[in-house]
């Protein structure tokens, strides 16, 4: 075992050179096209070139590592399924080798050669990410009741047509009988491939549920409201503080100048991970809103962007430090990635030879 967890690893450092050889073209590329860089007068075609060259090198070295990670990764995987050794002293023993797996899942899996690149394209932007470049960019909802500032990079709206995946968060989020509203927007990792494709990334992000606020015309310092705030408060917790866990605070707080309810905590994930997660209700000038964050603390790309997103959160009317105007792009030039599309079963992938 020691000997194939070696070779793993050997094959492992491999890919992840060829991921940074991508990151890197692509980062070259974007600041020779920025305005008084050295070397901005090259013309397009020629950085197109030395792009395409570096970036199909990159995916040489990566189809190569890759073949050789799979070689060893099967009969690792067969003597753990055989429990020789068992899988909590293979945890123990060779955690780098447990990383390797986690973080390179997507390869493990049977695909064609157009599906291997797309994963190596998502995977470059996800170290991208994790290098601090961002590429904002402000979602507008369609009534003008808020707007909210992301990383395009890192985040990506699910579709308004993507009813099954819309379904399920509504069902999920959408409170004691529906009482927050309806979802406005849901922001998911823009590595995913598919809905809950979680080889790509873990399930980190934000949904925003809004609904017509019922003490409309009660001013926020009226005896009513400051009662409702205060009903709302236990209302909440109760909502939270599900069986196994424990809900920290629910209390009163202000965001965006606006009063608001609000419970930050941390919560431990099936995995044993931990997440950080934000829930907010927040009273705007006709609008009730509820915000939802959370992300593995691990990932601590995903933490910034989902955070990131939550403080960028503006009603109507009002306006974050940001201003929750257009954000200029800082480093990459948009992750130029298609957003997932839903399988027919959900989180379900086809066949190598449907791939085909």
């Amino acid at each position: 075992m020691f000997e194939l967890v070696t070779e793993l690893l050997y094959h492992a450092t491999g890919i992840a050179a060829a991921e940074a050889m991508a990151a890197e073209a692509v980062a070259r590329r974007q600041q020779a096209r920025e305005p008084g860089a050295a070397g901005g007068d090259v013309a397009d075609g020629r950085l197109d070139y030395t792009f395409e060259r570096a970036t199909e090198a990159a995916y040489a070295r990566l189809a190569a590592c890759r073949l050789g990670f799979l070689a060893v990764a099967d009969p690792i995987s067969d003597r753990l399924s055989v429990g020789n050794p068992p899988f909590d002293e293979f945890e123990r023993e060779y955690s780098p080798a447990v990383w390797a797996f986690t973080e390179y899942a997507a390869y493990l899996d049977l695909m064609s050669q157009p599906h291997l690149r797309d994963v190596f394209h998502r995977r470059t932007f996800v170290l991208l990410s994790r290098r601090g470049f961002t590429d904002e960019t402000t979602f507008a909802a369609g009534d003008g009741s808020f707007a909210l500032t992301y990383d395009r990079l890192a985040l990506v709206p699910v579709p308004a047509g993507d009813g099954i995946a819309r379904r399920w968060l509504t069902e999920r989020h959408r409170g004691p009988e529906g009482s927050f509203g309806e979802l406005a927007l849901a922001l998911v990792p823009s590595a995913w491939r598919s809905w809950l494709d979680q080889d790509l990334a873990p399930w980190a992000g934000l949904v925003v549920f809004v609904k017509p606020d019922p003490l409309a015309g009660i001013a926020c310092d009226d005896p009513d409201w400051e009662g409702e705030r205060a009903g709302a408060c236990a209302h909440y917790a109760a909502w939270l503080n599900e069986p196994g866990e424990k809900v920290e605070d629910v209390r009163p707080a202000t965001i965006c100048g606006l009063p608001a309810v609000r419970c930050q905590l941390t919560v431990r994930g099936e995995q044993g991970e931990e997440y950080l997660v934000d829930h907010a209700w927040v009273r705007g000038a006709q609008h009730l809103y509820y915000v939802f964050a959370w992300a593995p603390d691990q990932r601590h790309e995903l933490v910034r962007a989902v955070h990131g997103a939550f403080a960028g959160f503006a009603p109507a009317g009002c306006a974050t430090a940001r201003d929750a105007a257009p954000g200029s792009i800082k480093g990459v030039a948009g992750a130029d990635m298609e957003p997932f599309r839903l399988p027919a079963d959900v989180g379900g992938r086809g066949t190598a030879e449907e791939d085909r």
